[in-house]
């Protein structure tokens, strides 16, 4: 669509992103009809729901919690877990489609019900070197939604004195493993998200070479703004059967069409964090960075960031080609002629 930004670049250009703190309240929510909001929570891994349960009860009184599994001995848990909590609801669903199911099945038609949902699930490493990662991944986006109740009443606010904000997403994940901050997040799922967008009919800027901003399927929403997306018909025949492939199914998707969803709606997407969290983030980012800048240093001769512009490298590698060109016969000291024809013929 080219009379419409891409979301990426909505984000970037207008400095959609939100730190906020967990241990104040910045302004009062005032608000507190409790039909106006409510939390879903999709659960499947039974050795960790003590973890989840915790920020939970963060979850102010006035506030729906709807606890979604598959999972029976869950269930049992859940149902001890909200004996003595009134605004706590479980919901019972099928073995399939895992997170996303849980939302556009299992509490699809309750969501419409609220002006504002939140959305959030379970994770769990399959790989033991991953369990670093992962566990900073399910840190980012448990604080950066439910943190502390104060941490709730910010982000509701941030909604109220910002009524062009549809989507508040936790940032993009990233470690030693993770790529999706600065890496293509993409994977296999261009395509079928295209699909998915033709078939919800949206109007967005969907391309591929900008990434989506919605990666892990948790969220804070405006309810209208997901519309298009809730009042689909889902049934969990929609979705594959276990097990289910790391890509490349509907369910990866659904995952990355959040904000254009929003975009349609006429809305945009901002990223939220806790001050805690933003501070962790910015210190691993440039300890990384520099790590990763030494290497091009030393290997490339990069120095600079403006060094990696694409036009710049252009332009680089047509002097170099040039000089190549001019001078057919090229000496290296202490390597001779060979590495210079071997250039050539690259």
């Amino acid at each position: 669509m080219e009379n419409i930004k891409n979301v990426y670049d909505i984000r970037k250009e207008e400095s959609l992103m939100y730190i906020l703190p967990k241990e104040s309240i910045l302004k009062e929510y005032c608000d507190d009809n409790s039909e106006k909001v409510a939390i879903a929570i999709n659960l499947y891994y039974v050795d960790s729901v003590n973890f989840y349960l915790q920020y939970i009860d963060n979850v102010p009184n006035n506030i729906h919690v709807y606890i979604i599994s598959s999972v029976s001995y869950i269930w049992d848990i859940i149902e001890k877990y909200k004996s003595d909590k009134e605004n706590v609801f479980l919901l019972k669903k099928d073995n399939r489609g895992r997170d996303i199911s849980a939302l556009l099945v299992a509490f699809r038609k309750k969501a419409l019900q609220y002006e504002y949902v939140c959305f959030l699930h379970d994770k769990k490493e399959h790989h033991s070197y991953l369990k670093k990662e992962v566990q900073n991944w399910k840190k980012n986006l448990w604080e950066n939604t439910i943190g502390t109740s104060k941490y709730i009443k910010n982000v509701l606010n941030t909604f109220k004195e910002n009524p062009q904000l549809g989507l508040l997403v936790p940032p993009e994940p990233i470690g030693e493993y993770i790529e999706s901050w600065y890496g293509d997040v993409w994977a296999m799922d261009f395509e079928n998200t295209k699909k998915l967008a033709q078939k919800l009919n949206l109007s967005c800027n969907l391309t591929e070479d900008k990434q989506p901003i919605t990666i892990g399927s948790v969220f804070w929403a405006r309810t209208r703004c997901l519309e298009k997306l809730l009042k689909n018909q889902w049934e969990y025949t929609d979705f594959p059967e276990e097990p289910l492939a790391n890509d490349g199914t509907i369910s990866h998707a659904i995952e990355r069409i959040f904000a254009y969803v929003a975009q349609d709606a006429g809305y945009k997407t901002g990223t939220i964090m806790t001050t805690t969290y933003a501070s962790w983030m910015l210190l691993f980012l440039q300890d990384g960075t520099r790590k990763m800048s030494n290497l091009l240093k030393r290997e490339m001769g990069v120095h600079e960031l403006y060094q990696m512009d694409s036009h710049y490298i252009k332009k680089f590698k047509d002097k170099i080609d040039e000089f190549f060109k001019n001078n057919k016969d090229v000496y290296i000291y202490g390597a001779g002629g060979l590495v210079a024809k071997l250039c050539l013929t690259l």
